[in-house]
């Protein structure tokens, strides 16, 4: 009998550990809502010195990394994707837990919102990152339809995922360490669309929001005064403004200023921001990376200027935030870098961030910029052989590989947990990573580049000889 029970106790043991590692593969991780909240828990208690909620607005508007840079300060966008107050409420409940930020930042996008609870996606992505406890259960409650608890059993929504598994589903950091290791919530969209600039009459209607988005929006507000904690409200510009926004956002204002609490419009200050709208936004919701500096900066200077928040620049405690702004700005260098066409300018731009770049590149044929390319590669670098057609490979400004000689060539290097080949006869090497052809070598100047720091394959570009060695990619590139 006593054997019975212990191989009872054995499998049962094996079967809840492997259960564990399901969940742990198939579970979702959404950056925009679960991931967010996920790497709040892993944060040191009490380390957020402001900390901004609510939906999109707030996580892809409100940059982390430029308030820490200029300023110093300690920011976290904890949010999800079209989310409505009460999941906000839920969130700051959470976060208080382990948190007491010397400001909160309320984004007030969901006062717009109309519906008494999100689609399953939305539903998910807001309280799927949660830990379980009884908020958990409050928060399900009221975002769910008629308070249905079956979102609990989160194994019946994502059972089915098993053909969506990729490489991340296994490893930590949703397989990127170089990213969410020190991430803190920032999604960042590197795109710009061109759009018109909204026009709205001066005079706004007084128009109540939805009854159940103004009850919870309240309820944000008195939870951070009771707790002692200052809250501000913005509303983060976007470029499909309208006049029934406007007039439901001011009911939002008069709300914030019978508590009490400052509230800025930032749709009403397109000017102030100095907004350009053919570049600093994204979509019709948000802003790119260039008009979430814009607003970020602005929302620094009123930090600044109102609350008495420690610079933690030189704060060795606060290094993942400067992990996180350093990798945000070499974001940003890469992709001004695919920007240049100009072969000249696009090498004086390698040259400047050389000990943090793997570059391979190939030349063949004659001309002006091919002998500039080969001045570059010898004098620049100390590359043998820049005279001659071939490809190359520098790692950190040094020369790794040459292949210049007629022939098959094969060359594999790793590179963190990627793997870079590459391979082919004299003329029409194909550089290869994760499996993935980049180019293949052809007349006129061809480079790829990877960034140490990112850990991937930032840009690859061939200069055409045939196209006045302007610089041509593809739309993976531009």
């Amino acid at each position: 009998m006593r054997k019975y029970i212990i191989k009872i106790i054995f499998f049962g043991g094996i079967l809840i550990l492997a259960l564990g590692q399901c969940h742990k593969v198939l579970k979702f991780k959404y950056e925009d809502g679960i991931y967010g909240m996920e790497t709040m828990y892993r944060l040191e208690d009490n380390s957020i010195d402001v900390l901004a909620l609510g939906s999109s607005h707030s996580f892809v508007d409100i940059n982390p990394s430029v308030l820490y840079r200029e300023y110093g300060i300690a920011g976290f966008d904890l949010g999800g994707s079209r989310q409505p107050f009460w999941n906000s409420y839920y969130y700051l409940k959470e976060a208080l837990k382990t948190q007491k930020p010397e400001v909160i930042i309320l984004e007030a996008y969901a006062a717009v919102f109309s519906q008494q609870h999100g689609l399953e996606s939305e539903i998910i992505k807001s309280n799927y990152g949660l830990n379980f406890s009884k908020d958990k259960i409050e928060s399900l409650k009221v975002s769910t339809p008629d308070g249905k608890l079956g979102y609990l059993l989160e194994w019946v929504y994502y059972h089915n995922r098993y053909e969506e598994i990729r490489k991340a589903d296994f490893g930590k950091y949703l397989g990127k360490e170089s990213k969410y290791k020190d991430w803190k919530g920032h999604y960042c969209l590197f795109v710009n669309t061109e759009f018109e600039r909204p026009v709205i009459g001066e005079v706004r209607e007084d128009i109540r929001m939805a009854e159940k988005e103004e009850e919870y929006y309240r309820k944000i507000i008195e939870l951070a005064k009771e707790e002692g904690i200052p809250i501000m409200v913005i509303v983060s510009p976007y470029p499909v403004y309208t006049e029934e926004d406007a007039g439901l956002l001011f009911h939002a204002q008069k709300i914030a200023e019978e508590y009490g609490v400052p509230f800025i419009n930032y749709n009403e200050k397109y000017d102030e921001l100095a907004l350009d709208f053919s570049v600093d936004f994204a979509d019709i919701g948000h802003l790119s990376y260039l008009g979430s500096e814009k607003l970020t900066m602005d929302i620094g200077d009123y930090l600044s200027e109102n609350y008495d928040l420690d610079d933690r620049r030189e704060d060795p405690a606060y290094l993942s935030w400067e992990r996180n702004a350093q990798y945000y700005e070499q974001q940003v260098k890469n992709i001004e870098m695919r920007k240049i066409t100009d072969l000249s300018q696009y090498l004086e731009q390698i040259s400047k961030e050389r000990e943090k770049y793997i570059v391979v590149a190939s030349a063949y044929g004659e001309g002006k910029e091919r002998k500039e390319f080969a001045q570059w590669l010898y004098n620049g670098n100390g590359a043998a052989g820049g005279t001659e057609d071939g490809t190359w490979i520098l790692g950190s400004g040094e020369p790794v590989f040459y292949q210049g000689e007629e022939g098959e060539s094969y060359y594999h290097m790793e590179l963190e947990d990627s793997d870079l080949a590459v391979k082919g006869i004299t003329g029409g090497e194909r550089v290869i990573v994760n499996h993935e052809i980049l180019y293949f070598a052809q007349p006129g100047v061809s480079i790829c580049v990877w960034d140490t720091i990112m850990g991937e394959v930032v840009d690859s570009v061939w200069f055409n000889p045939e196209n006045g060695w302007e610089g041509e990619r593809n739309e993976k590139w531009k």
